[in-house]
């Protein structure tokens, strides 16, 4: 059936983000562990607003800490100079002061309306992380 065939060839595709699947087809069982914490925000932020969140991450955690940044934004114009009606950013701050830019794209992904941070190194400590809009 067709839901067998998409579970085999969900093992075909390579490790997401690419061009081919963007960031691939959401598989909650994966990705929720109701064993570990999990923050979910729904909220309004105006053009030039920032909104702050203050996270604290163990060092014995086995999985990397992992911010995602989601968004609808409505359609532009076929050759519209930017991509995006809405920029935001998102930006992780870790505990020394390192920066982790969302989709590893230093001062803002102005293509996306989904940014990710994967921090897998472990960091024990106090994360802050900032959405901005432009």
């Amino acid at each position: 059936d067709d839901y067998s065939y998409a579970e085999e060839a969900a093992h075909l595709l390579g490790p997401p983000p690419d061009f081919f699947q963007g960031y691939g087809r959401v598989d909650l069982s994966s990705m929720v562990d109701a064993t570990r914490d999990m923050f979910v925000e729904y909220t309004n932020i105006t053009s030039g607003g920032t909104v702050e969140y203050h996270v604290s991450a163990s060092s014995s955690a086995s999985k990397p800490l992992t911010v995602t940044l989601v968004w609808y934004d409505r359609p532009t114009t076929a050759y519209a100079d930017t991509q995006l009606i809405n920029d935001l950013d998102l930006l992780v701050t870790g505990p020394g002061g390192q920066e982790y830019w969302g989709n590893n794209v230093v001062n803002g992904d102005e293509l996306n309306t989904v940014e990710k941070v994967s921090i897998a190194e472990s960091l024990s400590g106090n994360f802050t992380v900032r959405v901005h809009a432009y």
